[in-house]
């Protein structure tokens, strides 16, 4: 193999004092490119200020394209998301013994005005651990109500509600989704699509009446009768079940769950009322989230990203449309909720440049800091609390996990109690 060698011009040169001179000024002249600073234009607090500004801004105008989208292309509503009108009331209820009537429309709760069902159930839930709700209605001949009613608590949400009484269109309130397995309504025979039309001899017309029925025969043979389409036949049967606690719900169950289709129409509503409408019900929210008095149930009613995608799952099977409105819907809640006056939040940063514009000195790094990292642990605690709620509420887990806990304390108190 032929060996390549420089010469002895090259060793000279490169072992010479010039050779070594160069590269030093060439290492040197590098090193004070490298470290020469760069002076960065100074921003204004009102530039930082549209900065921040512009995020929600966004939220907002996707929320208005949004809105004149639904507006043009229609979406599927429900008359008792629209108004407040009564469709039925129940006659063995403090509600119709009050007055109220089937076509009467509530017009305010505790002095609250309420344009939409979900406003007037809202106000309602607010109202949790008082002695009852000051309900006014208008009949249909125009004549005016005022009444105190009592509210009773549902579920394991605990939220207040006024007993007996439903929006319009409940006819088929009462048809069957789901048949849930290895419960009773299973074992006796009931299928998806049956309608309930009595449980016990009493007849029922919406699904609050059924459940209130499944209560009281808790434990207790019940003859559920239902109406089936056979052979394009609709035909009464008769089906014999027993009422059971269940623990992961929290409530007495035969095992179904209700259709959630309602008598819809297709509706257009006007861009500025569905904008309108999204920011009552943030603020309303807020509003009640700050009275000690309401505090602790708006919380009640706070979801986190568990229920954001439960619920996008659930609309987004009923209707595109409706989950395009759900949508703007949410971009006005992130609009507002970042506009809020906190360090880790677009609103934070907004107070802090108008305090440098106000006091004409910026505040300091550390200072602002310390308050951003705070901010960011409660934040990233409260979404993570959130969300393990609505795993709790929400999934058949959380129940589980109660009962596990609640079986192992009851067995710790045998334990102790024990001679």
């Amino acid at each position: 193999m032929e060996k390549i060698q420089g010469t002895a011009e090259d060793d000279e040169n490169a072992d010479s004092p010039e050779a070594d001179e160069k590269g030093k000024a060439k290492k040197k002249k590098k090193k004070e490119v490298e470290v020469v600073p760069r002076d960065l234009p100074e921003v204004t607090a009102w530039k930082k200020i549209a900065v921040s500004v512009s995020g929600p801004l966004g939220n907002v105008l996707l929320a208005i394209i949004i809105a004149w989208a639904v507006y043009l292309v229609g979406m599927p509503m429900n008359r008792a998301v629209q108004e407040t009108t009564l469709g039925f009331v129940e006659e063995a209820s403090q509600a119709y013994d009050k007055g109220l009537r089937e076509g009467d429309k509530i017009l305010s709760v505790n002095g609250a005005g309420v344009e939409t069902w979900g406003l007037m159930m809202q106000e309602v839930a607010m109202n949790k651990g008082k002695a009852g709700v000051q309900i006014k209605a208008e009949a249909a001949d125009g004549s005016v109500k005022e009444m105190i009613l009592d509210t009773e608590d549902i579920g394991y949400y605990g939220i207040a509600m006024i007993p007996g009484i439903e929006p319009v269109d409940p006819e088929i309130d009462t048809l069957v989704d789901e048949v849930i397995p290895g419960m009773a309504a299973e074992a006796a025979g009931m299928k998806a699509g049956d309608i309930i039309k009595s449980i016990g001899g009493v007849p029922v017309e919406v699904s609050t009446q059924v459940t209130d029925l499944v209560k009281q025969n808790k434990d207790q043979p019940v003859i559920v009768q239902v109406e089936r389409m056979v052979d394009g036949e609709a035909k009464l049967m008769d089906f014999t079940m027993t009422p059971k606690y269940d623990k992961a719900r929290d409530q007495v169950m035969i095992g179904i769950r209700y259709s959630a289709e309602m008598a819809e129409v297709i509706v257009h509503p006007k861009p500025s009322t569905q904008i309108k409408q999204h920011s009552m019900a943030i603020f309303r929210l807020l509003r009640d989230l700050v009275d000690p008095k309401k505090s602790k149930t708006a919380a009640k009613m706070v979801g986190g990203p568990v229920s954001i995608i439960s619920s996008y799952t659930t609309i987004i099977k009923s209707s595109f449309m409706l989950a395009i409105w759900f949508t703007g819907f949410l971009n006005i809640n992130l609009a507002i909720l970042n506009l809020m006056p906190l360090p880790v939040l677009d609103g934070g940063h907004i107070m802090f440049a108008l305090y440098e514009a106000i006091t004409r000195r910026k505040p300091h790094p550390k200072f602002v800091a310390v308050l951003i990292n705070t901010f960011v642990v409660i934040l990233i605690g409260l979404f993570v609390l959130l969300s393990v709620r609505d795993v709790d509420r929400s999934t058949p887990l959380g129940g589980f996990v109660r009962g596990f806990f609640e079986k192992n304390n009851t067995n710790d108190v045998e334990q102790v109690e024990s001679p």
